[in-house]
């Protein structure tokens, strides 16, 4: 699952963006890496996006920042629940710990996984194995 989908990095620091395709390189995750500076320009790449073949849809994990200008992470997540396109978006979120009982209570279906900035690549490895799991449980 995770070597088929398209990362969508969306943070409004290009910073926090090239440490997370750091982390993804260091990682051996060789899948397409997208960017976008808010949730409203997220959105847009989600809906723009083709599906390959033999699917609806096109696989997408979005690394989501809360803090963004425009539309925030939270905002972007009330769209994801809202659009009927968009169900199967994985998402992991950089979040402090005391924000991710309240965020996976409201957006379980979506968040998939929490990161900490000040340890992108450790916690990011973290949550992808846990999706590696999960989608092995779910396929096999």
């Amino acid at each position: 699952m995770i070597t088929d989908a398209t990362f969508l990095l969306v943070d409004d620091d290009a910073v926090a963006i090239l440490a997370v395709r750091r982390a993804l390189k260091r990682l051996k995750i060789t899948s397409t890496t997208l960017a976008a500076s808010d949730g409203q320009d997220a959105l847009a790449v989600l809906h723009d996006a083709e599906p390959a073949e033999n699917s609806a849809v096109v696989p997408f994990i979005v690394v989501l920042d809360l803090q963004m200008p425009r539309m925030g992470g939270l905002e972007f997540l009330d769209a994801l629940v809202g659009d009927e396109r968009l169900q199967d978006v994985m998402v992991l979120v950089f979040a402090p710990p005391e924000m991710h009982h309240l965020i996976k209570s409201k957006y379980d279906q979506h968040v998939h996984g929490f990161l900490d900035k000040d340890r992108t690549e450790e916690t990011l490895a973290q949550a992808l194995s846990k999706l590696r799991d999960s989608s092995a449980t779910v396929s096999g």
